[in-house]
């Protein structure tokens, strides 16, 4: 009877491990697929260019948010972002030579809402 227990419990383990590891993985893919939208949205990419950002995004996201869950509430969070961003954006311009790089770079970037104030 013992057994019979233990058995579920690890199969239940088992299964909501899996169940978080394939909800993190289609998260991961959402934002990397977000990223290179935006990118495309402003410059066209190759295949392989689009292979290579796939690969950098999917590395750096999964290291964000690795870092956000290990540097939680701590003040050194902000700094080991600014880092890790950094590192990205080195990694973009060496794969791709610093010109089509910062191109690259230029057009992942957000475009915020500029506010129209009336005065």
């Amino acid at each position: 009877m013992k057994k019979q227990i233990l058995v579920v419990i690890v199969s239940v383990f088992m299964g909501l491990n899996a169940f978080s590891q394939n909800n993190l993985d289609k998260r991961v893919e959402n934002n990397v697929q977000a990223y290179i939208a935006r990118v495309e949205g402003k410059i066209t990419l190759t295949k392989e260019e689009k292979t290579k950002i796939c690969a950098l995004k999917k590395e750096h996201t999964i290291r964000f948010w690795i870092l956000n869950r290990d540097f939680k509430d701590k003040p050194e969070l902000k700094e080991e972002r600014v880092k890790l961003n950094k590192q990205f954006s080195e990694s973009i311009r060496t794969g791709f030579g610093r010109t089509r790089g910062l191109e690259i770079l230029k057009a992942s970037r957000v475009e915020k809402e500029k506010k129209n104030k009336e005065k």
